[in-house]
């Protein structure tokens, strides 16, 4: 890890993730996964397996329900049945269940105010982001935002991460990715962009150091705090 944590202010764009990241949403998420379960019958999963879950999108959660494992091999036609039935509740219950970690937002605007663009790139599909960030009022928050759907690939593929680039005007070499997870630091790396990684977010029980991003910070306020003392 480079020893000049300066060099990361000189960015132009920071790009975050949503889930685990800015957003503490998984208590939404369980109250999606436990009515999803109530729906189709099927046995009630714990908080912790759920928590184990979040991360890789909507498809791979309605696999992981279906299935009852992190593998998430179920059968892709039954996958398609489910998949309304979570987006459905996803709306009714996930995007009220949700709110940004303390010095999420104020990190945001600290950014914005050095003339540092901002852009959301979330495997969530991108229309529970946008109403997620409309209950919020948070929906200005951002420079550009990159939800599932958005491209044909999610993260760790890079392709979300190009397209926020190419959305803020700025060269992936000028970009910082922001994230709690694998998925994050693997889309950053593929990129060409910086990464920084969270501890405290959602990384499928692992160390977020084993995917070896360039820097790691506990929370968003060290995250913050370090852009302040820069």
């Amino acid at each position: 890890m480079p020893m000049d944590v300066s060099s990361l202010w000189q960015k132009r764009a920071f790009l975050f993730d949503f889930d685990g990241t800015l957003l503490d949403s998984l208590p939404g998420i369980i109250d999606v996964v436990r009515a999803t379960e109530s729906e189709l019958g099927l046995p009630h999963t714990s908080d912790e397996k759920i928590g184990l879950w979040v991360g890789n999108g909507a498809q791979m959660l309605a696999r992981r329900i279906l299935s009852g494992r992190f593998e998430g091999d179920a059968d892709p036609a039954q996958v398609d049945r489910v998949m309304p039935v979570i987006m459905r509740h996803y709306n009714e219950l996930g995007v009220h269940n949700a709110d940004f970690y303390p010095a999420g937002l104020e990190l945001l605007k600290a950014l914005r105010g050095r003339g540092i663009k901002t852009a959301l790139v979330t495997n969530k599909p991108a229309e529970v982001t946008h109403r997620v960030l409309e209950h919020l009022a948070a929906s200005d928050a951002f420079d550009a935002v990159v939800g599932g759907g958005d491209t044909p690939r999610i993260k760790p593929d890079p392709d979300m991460l190009w397209l926020a680039a190419e959305r803020l005007n700025t060269a992936v070499e000028d970009c910082v990715m922001v994230g709690d997870s694998s998925n994050d630091t693997q889309a950053a790396k593929a990129a060409g962009m910086t990464c920084v990684g969270l501890r405290n977010g959602y990384n499928h029980g692992r160390p977020i150091e084993d995917s070896d991003p360039d820097w790691v910070f506990d929370t968003l306020k060290d995250l913050l705090d370090s852009l302040e003392n820069a």
